[in-house]
């Protein structure tokens, strides 16, 4: 379900049920539940030392009101099937490793600017021995329908480094360690 734009009224305009059901109840409808997802992981990741790596959120969703994640399918990809500005999360937790840095971020693929990557990411240049290393990023991008986003994480240790799977016992205590999810905000005009 979309919003649809109501009409300005008239004096000697009719208001029908019609009318009514298209921009009271299904626009009101719409805003109760606006398109959004919150995709989650359930096992570790391994990520390769030094590489750029989609992360795969193949968890039972949180919640998904517009198709836009599959955790089978596609689990390293949020597709915007409704246009709008959309605020984009991800958290992200790796195992302890005091050795390298993390990065963790977002990157959209957004056709109207084919040779524009919207980005955000955030990097820990000192992880500590014994500690999950732990990064949140916010993005908010205007999306066309079939816009996509992945989350990108990458890590130099010298060796695979997993990526801490739900309810892992790490720097955010029992809690999803591991979240990627984007919320309809606006529809951008």
């Amino acid at each position: 379900m979309a919003w649809t734009t109501p009409p300005t009224y008239t004096v000697s305009q009719i208001l029908t049920a019609a009318n009514l059901n298209s921009f009271i109840r299904d626009n009101g409808n719409f805003l109760h539940s606006p398109p959004g997802c919150q995709a989650t992981r359930t096992t570790t990741q391994s990520i390769g030392s030094a590489l750029n790596v989609a992360a795969s959120f193949t968890g039972t969703d949180i919640y998904d009101t517009d198709t836009m994640h599959d955790p089978v399918g596609a689990p390293t990809v949020i597709t915007f099937n409704t246009a709008g500005v959309y605020n984009v999360v991800l958290a992200v937790e790796f195992a302890a490793n005091a050795t390298g840095l993390r990065r963790y971020g977002i990157n959209a693929s957004i056709a109207a600017a084919p040779n524009i990557q919207m980005n955000a990411n955030i990097q820990d240049t000192g992880p500590t021995a014994g500690v999950p290393s732990a990064g949140n990023v916010t993005l908010q991008v205007k999306a066309a329908a079939a816009d996509t986003c992945i989350a990108l994480v990458f890590q130099t240790s010298g060796g695979a480094l997993n990526l801490l799977g739900t309810n892992a016992a790490g720097a955010q205590g029992n809690n999803a360690s591991c979240q990627f999810g984007a919320q309809w905000i606006s529809d951008g005009t």
